[in-house]
């Protein structure tokens, strides 16, 4: 079936073409993919949310006990915040995937029954690249960017490709003549994503520092509506956490980029379609 207007990801790209492409799609997917991001994950930021404040306001409900960071609203907040991150990260994949694909189910369909049964694959990919990094990153920053920029593209791989792949070997290859490109992207995407998270957390901030420099009342009840307005506070802040998303795309094109460059996927996948257009029309 023949996609008019839809965006081509198995073509070779340079770095513009590559930001030009990420922000494209972004612009032509935009309300689709978050739709469907804001209804996939609306539970867990709002959980993560209550969490959060609930933390904080415990911390500042026994700010002479140096532990008290470690509580089980802590605790709390972090797994539903990895869980959070792992989720997104295979619904924005999958999207993708199915994106590029001929097929006739609906996409979101598509995505709402494959994304959660990847969520534990990607936990044990992105667990090794985060040790991977860290461990490299003892050994002074340097290493431990490279490590970061040369492995980028595993949980990419991961989704994207239905062969059973090792994919920090697959990474490692399709990254190592690109390294420089790569990580001049991520610090672009980076500084954009840092940008739209700080225009969701800004009414947080702003709070933060009206209390801090006029003095918080201790009554019961100012302490309820800083609760539930540190709740609301933070849901806000977390709808930033979405704009990650744009790190997935770029990550999603380079990949598709550095594939047709090295195997020339796109090209075979064209011949294959022209066979089976041709056993079509002699059938």
């Amino acid at each position: 079936m023949e996609n008019f207007g839809r965006i081509n990801f198995k073509q070779e790209r340079d770095f513009s073409s590559l930001l030009n492409a990420t922000f494209e799609f972004l612009k032509q997917e935009f309300k689709p993919l978050f739709k469907l991001l804001i209804i996939r994950l609306a539970p867990l930021m709002l959980l993560a949310g209550i969490l959060s404040a609930l933390s904080t306001d415990n911390i500042t409900s026994n700010n002479s006990n140096p532990f008290a960071i470690f509580s089980i609203y802590y605790f709390g907040q972090m797994i539903i915040t990895f869980f959070l991150f792992l989720y997104m990260q295979s619904l924005v994949l999958h999207y993708i995937k199915h994106y590029n694909s001929n097929s006739m189910e609906p996409r979101e369909e598509y995505v709402n029954s494959k994304a959660m049964s990847r969520v534990f694959d990607l936990f044990k990919t992105n667990l090794l690249y985060g040790i991977l990094v860290a461990i490299s990153s003892i050994f002074f920053v340097i290493p431990g960017i490279y490590v970061f920029v040369i492995f980028s593209l595993v949980y990419v791989i991961k989704i994207l490709n239905d062969e059973d792949t090792p994919v920090f070997k697959k990474s490692s290859d399709l990254i190592k003549d690109h390294w420089w490109e790569t990580f001049f992207g991520l610090i672009v995407i980076v500084i954009v994503y840092y940008l739209i998270s700080l225009v969701f957390a800004l009414p947080s901030l702003i709070i933060y520092f009206t209390d801090l420099f006029t003095g918080a009342s201790d009554t019961i009840v100012a302490t309820t509506n800083n609760l539930v307005l540190d709740i609301i506070m933070n849901v806000i802040a977390s709808i930033g956490f979405l704009s990650l998303s744009i790190m997935y795309i770029y990550l999603a094109f380079n990949y598709y980029s550095l594939m047709e460059q090295k195997e020339a996927t796109g090209l075979l996948d064209q011949i294959d379609q022209m066979e089976q257009d041709l056993s079509e029309d002699n059938a």
